[in-house]
């Protein structure tokens, strides 16, 4: 249940009816009614890869 709350929220329509962060988009599987599917929108596959670039650039310090 925390996951769906938390998927909403990153889709186009929040858990309380508001606008959501539209990074992805959730349809009812085809085959089986009970599962949703779920993928990233062009905005949330541009914010993944701006995430991945920073990680990339970004040198990792190892721990004391």
């Amino acid at each position: 249940a925390k996951m769906s709350r938390s998927l909403a929220d990153l889709s186009s329509v929040n858990r309380y009816g508001a606008p959501g962060l539209g990074l992805i988009e959730q349809r009812v599987d085809i085959q089986d009614n009970r599962f949703m599917r779920s993928r990233l929108t062009e905005k949330g596959r541009t914010l993944v890869g701006q995430i991945a670039n920073a990680m990339v650039r970004r040198p990792i310090k190892a721990a004391a």
